[in-house]
């Protein structure tokens, strides 16, 4: 689905750069990057249609000078390779924080009370007599690995389901 943008705000984004869009629903090649972004000085993006910022596009692109990522995430990014290549990075850390953990946490309940086969027993897709009784949360361990914005979060929640938590984080 092309993302829709009004024409104000392209008028206002105009009146302030000279401002390129391209809608994209995968990264392009290199060749194509290349293309695209020849003379770019910024390059906005999410993940979804973000090139391969390797050495070889990179130094296609010499007046690159930084890189907006609408995302939490850039561990797929080479951020010493850019700084060497003298481009910023900047993305969205708290973006979808609240709504991810809300996602973990609505996953662990459909697990937890068996919604999964509920739904697969209605349409007789397991046997009828499979069991749908779930466990209560509450008393039970959650561990969370990753205990970043997101990981924080989901542990707030899971002792607001009367869990303990622990958590563990490799930096």
């Amino acid at each position: 689905m092309p993302l829709m943008i009004s024409c104000t705000h392209w008028l206002r984004l105009d009146g302030l750069a000279d401002v390129r869009y391209r809608a994209l629903d995968q990264p392009p090649g290199r060749a194509e990057a290349v293309m695209l972004l020849r003379g770019t000085q910024i390059l906005a993006a999410t993940n979804r249609c973000l090139p391969e910022l390797d050495a070889t596009l990179l130094a296609a692109l010499p007046d690159l000078r930084a890189v907006v990522l609408y995302a939490t995430g850039y561990d797929h990014v080479d951020v010493e390779l850019l700084a060497a290549h003298g481009v910023g990075l900047s993305v969205l850390p708290d973006y979808a924080t609240n709504a991810v953990a809300e996602h973990a946490i609505a996953l662990l309940l459909g697990l937890a009370t068996r919604l999964h086969l509920a739904h697969d027993r209605s349409r007789g897709l397991v046997h009828a007599g499979t069991s749908l009784r779930g466990i209560q949360l509450a008393g039970r361990t959650m561990g969370v690995l990753g205990v970043g914005r997101i990981g924080t979060r989901v542990a707030q929640l899971g002792r607001a389901l009367g869990m303990r938590v622990v958590g563990h984080d490799s930096d």
